[in-house]
């Protein structure tokens, strides 16, 4: 069986920076985002903006609702959630699914590498089995020893 590396590696190049971690309750976020995206949106809300689609600020940049909400969005640092129970906390088998969705941001790239370790390994080998028809398997040098080597 053959995986196309290539696009698993442009997947995992698209998707959000890592690492990724699971917050206990139901959502998986982008680590180390959080300083800079609570700075940002200290910010705003000193400045007056609600950063809420559905409600209007107090600078009235919006006739719906603040013009910031999807930058505020598209900054947050929350990756993707988990169902959760009552809207807060995952249960069942549903913490593990999110341990497994965090770390295969940085299991992914890892796994990659290393098959391309191996791959590189199999690639680069001297030697080659043979196989006979009486007395097994013999695994040797794909190339003879030069009298000069022997010596």
């Amino acid at each position: 069986m053959s995986i196309d590396l290539e696009a698993i590696e442009a997947r995992a190049n698209a998707a959000t920076a890592g690492p990724w971690s699971y917050n206990l309750y139901s959502a998986i976020f982008a680590m180390g985002c959080w300083t800079e995206f609570d700075k940002w949106e200290d910010e705003q809300f000193k400045l007056g903006h609600t950063l809420e689609s559905h409600r209007k600020c107090d600078l009235d940049c919006g006739e719906h609702g603040c013009l910031l909400a999807l930058e505020h969005y598209t900054r947050d640092p929350i990756v993707c959630s988990v169902p959760s129970f009552m809207g807060d906390t995952a249960l069942g088998n549903r913490p593990a699914d999110a341990v497994f969705i965090a770390d295969a941001r940085t299991d992914v790239p890892d796994l990659i590498a290393e098959v391309r370790r191996l791959r590189g390994l199999l690639d680069d080998t001297h030697y080659v089995c043979l196989a006979r028809t009486i007395g097994g398997f013999w695994c040797g040098p794909t190339t003879e020893t030069s009298n000069e080597e022997e010596a």
